[in-house]
């Protein structure tokens, strides 16, 4: 699993980020085939849309599609997650082989 914190690979949220000491977040799950994100537009909408219903000041789409880029490897789940604190976590995740199609 590869982790980014406003687009820095390893760095660390604070332990006063409300996403840890209140569970206040958005987050966005994303699937890709080869190294296209499936209908990154539609993911990335909701996620901002996610964020305005809940009052957090997000990224804008295009600093989410930079992100999304940077972090695209073949076939893997891309998570990002808004933080209360307007930190935004990246994940990147394999996708085992064995478990597609079941």
């Amino acid at each position: 699993m590869r982790l980014r914190v406003d687009g820095v690979d390893g760095a660390m949220l604070p332990a006063d980020d409300p996403a840890i000491t209140r569970g206040v977040s958005v987050f966005e799950t994303m699937r890709t085939y080869g190294l296209t994100v499936f209908r990154l537009e539609q993911h990335l909408l909701r996620f901002l849309a996610s964020a305005e219903m809940v009052g957090l000041a997000a990224p804008t789409k295009d600093w989410l599609e930079r992100e999304a880029a940077e972090v695209v490897s073949t076939d893997c789940y891309i998570r990002m997650t808004l933080t209360g604190g307007g930190r935004l976590i990246t994940q990147t995740m394999p996708i085992d082989a064995s478990k597609v199609g079941r």
